[in-house]
């Protein structure tokens, strides 16, 4: 069971905000647990309150990041993986997406017990989906995430199409260290420092993007 601390109601907050003033409903990620079963998991939560039927990679660019970084807040000290994802018009006809998020796995630092978490991504427009992933400084760290969409075909099936193999999930230090990168100061107190090609996150974007 995840651990419920301070920081973490925090973080699940902050999962939930949008930009430009845009609210959704707080998902406690806190209280509902929400650990992935080994098949064919069920979430609790409103956002994932449905039945996986089969899985996929994303061989077929369904989505990809377009952007990639650590963003940081100067004043609070807050920080956080970003991704924005863009959903691509590709798959069967008539295919309705349910929702875009990610799986982040973090290790308690004290115990070395790993806690699994689904996190819903923030939609932005049609196409473009924010994502946040907070740091849980010396509590919780990141330990490895990856992302996906759901969709549910015209015969009633919902896929999850992960961007990469689950066996071989990213990390920040195989997305962040030793490759380019460059920072953008979102406003007075916010900056992001992008990850850049050819880290291996960015190489949905140079397969996908049109």
């Amino acid at each position: 069971m995840t651990k419920c601390t301070p920081r973490l109601r925090k973080a699940a907050e902050q999962i939930t905000s949008i930009r430009f003033g845009i609210r959704m409903k707080t998902l406690n990620l806190c209280l509902s647990g929400l650990l992935l079963a080994a098949h064919t998991p069920i979430y609790a939560s409103d956002d994932f309150s449905y039945t996986i039927d089969q899985e996929a990679v994303n061989e077929e660019c369904a989505f990809y990041i377009d952007q990639f970084g650590d963003a940081h807040q100067l004043i609070d000290g807050n920080r956080w993986i970003q991704a924005d994802l863009r959903l691509r018009d590709s798959g069967e006809l008539g295919d309705v997406v349910l929702n875009l998020g990610a799986k982040v796995t973090y290790i308690d630092e004290t115990s070395g017990e790993k806690h699994l978490e689904i996190q819903p991504s923030a939609p932005q427009n049609a196409s473009l989906y924010i994502h946040r992933i907070p740091y849980q400084g010396a509590e919780l760290t990141v330990r490895s995430f990856n992302f996906f969409v759901d969709k549910r075909g015209l015969d009633g099936k919902i896929t999850r199409t992960w961007l990469v193999d689950p066996q071989h999930e990213f990390t920040p230090r195989n997305v962040f260290f030793g490759y380019p990168f460059s920072y953008e100061k979102v406003d007075s107190s916010t900056g992001i420092t992008y990850t850049l090609p050819p880290s291996p996150i960015m190489s949905t974007k140079q397969k996908c993007a049109l």
